[in-house]
């Protein structure tokens, strides 16, 4: 069996590792969001050598306390992303703006086997604007 890893980094930012698969849920790792009203709180202490070995990236929903642009640009644009299917793209064109290529947009319930036995599911309520 594979050793299981799981750490709270900050806020909603959680990191999951099992075998050879590391997945980042909900990074906001630096810096403020919400136009500087909102701050991490102790500070994420951000080891980037975990961070390096990040293969998917699951957001859970629009809000940026869970999708922070700069945190994603600088650490984690070349990864698989994995997003609800929801009615707005808005997630997806944010993502693709700030040259993010690889997307995975995923149904309402739908499990994701993500490697190394972690399975991802999300699950959408209301509709996101």
């Amino acid at each position: 069996m594979s050793v299981t890893s799981f750490r709270v980094l900050s806020h909603a930012c959680l990191h999951l590792a099992r075998g050879n698969t590391s997945v980042i849920i909900d990074p906001w790792l630096s810096g403020s969001c919400y136009w500087r009203s909102w701050w991490n709180f102790p500070r994420a202490e951000v080891d980037e050598r975990l961070l390096a070995d990040v293969k998917y990236v699951v957001l859970s929903h629009i809000h940026w306390d869970h999708r922070h642009g700069p945190t994603l640009k600088r650490y984690f644009r070349d990864r698989t992303f994995i997003i609800p299917d929801e009615p707005c793209e808005r997630s997806e064109r944010d993502l693709r703006g700030i040259g993010v290529r690889n997307i995975m947009r995923v149904r309402h319930g739908q499990t994701l086997r993500l490697g190394d036995g972690i399975d991802a599911s999300l699950y959408q309520f209301g509709l996101s604007l």
